[in-house]
């Protein structure tokens, strides 16, 4: 499986930078987020099967982070 996850603010700005992903084992995700300031963020991931050629990774899952300090 491949997992990407993006990172949203509710005004739909771009934080990727401030997400990431680890795969612990073949079907074991760890995603870390560490917005850099208090907010709202929408969370995705979205993932396939390996060796799926499709050129889309079908969404997965959505979440609403509400960070505070």
């Amino acid at each position: 499986m491949q997992i990407t996850a993006t990172l949203d603010t509710s005004d739909k700005v771009n934080m990727d930078a401030y997400v990431a992903t680890f795969r612990d084992s073949e079907d074991h995700y760890k995603i870390l987020v560490r917005p850099p300031f208090p907010g709202v963020y929408i969370l995705k991931l979205a993932g396939k099967r390996e060796g799926n050629k499709a050129p889309r990774t079908p969404g997965l899952v959505k979440y609403i982070l509400k960070c505070r300090t």
